[in-house]
């Protein structure tokens, strides 16, 4: 779920990743064809048969969970994971009250329990020196407070052109600090995990 990225940015990273071709030739087959917008539709549904994609402005947390029982009784089951690129987009009564934020995540954690399902929030770092994507975020950098309810809270950086680190900053059921080195080909919207030799 995303409620500040365009449907058109979404359509070219995911054509990117199911074609292999680079965002911006899926991009410019998009304006220039109808029948590629067909074939790249395929290749994503093919590829990604149970992708769902929701662009609502600020939904309520109950409409959310309103729209993952409505795929649970269309699929038969629940969806395995509800992505949301930050929680500052789900509708708060104030968004400068902590216990809207808290809110906002308890209720998160509700669904995710009532469906059996994964929930990543993903935020942004404040200013400081993480904030340039250099270093890798601290737990104190996060955007927003709340993250005392998360039961693992990862931090993703990029230490150098198309090497992106993701490190475990609290893990609830297992260890942390653990990083993980991805080789990135942002044009294709690919991550590949670096071997250790």
């Amino acid at each position: 779920m995303s409620a500040d990225t365009s449907p058109h940015d979404f359509t070219g990273q995911l054509g990117a990743l199911a074609t292999g071709e680079t965002r911006s030739q899926v991009e410019g087959r998009l304006r220039s064809s109808a029948t590629w917008r067909a074939e790249y539709g395929k290749h994503i549904s093919e590829k990604h048969p149970n992708l769902v994609l929701d662009f609502s402005s600020q939904p309520k947390m109950h409409q959310i969970g309103a729209r993952v029982g409505a795929l649970t009784e269309l699929w038969g089951k629940a969806p395995q994971i509800v992505v949301m690129d930050t929680a500052s987009n789900v509708y708060m009564d104030d968004m400068g009250a902590n216990s809207e934020w808290q809110r906002v995540w308890l209720e998160a954690i509700e669904i995710a329990r009532t469906f059996n399902l994964f929930w990543i929030f993903a935020h942004h770092v404040k200013v400081g020196p993480a904030r340039g994507g250099r270093v890798a975020p601290e737990m104190n950098d996060g955007l927003f407070g709340s993250d005392q309810f998360a039961e693992i809270v990862m931090g993703m950086h990029t230490p150098r052109p198309n090497t992106v680190d993701v490190t475990v900053r609290k893990n609830r059921t297992g260890p942390k600090d653990v990083p993980v080195r991805f080789d990135v080909d942002f044009a294709r919207a690919d991550f590949k995990e670096q071997t250790k030799s």
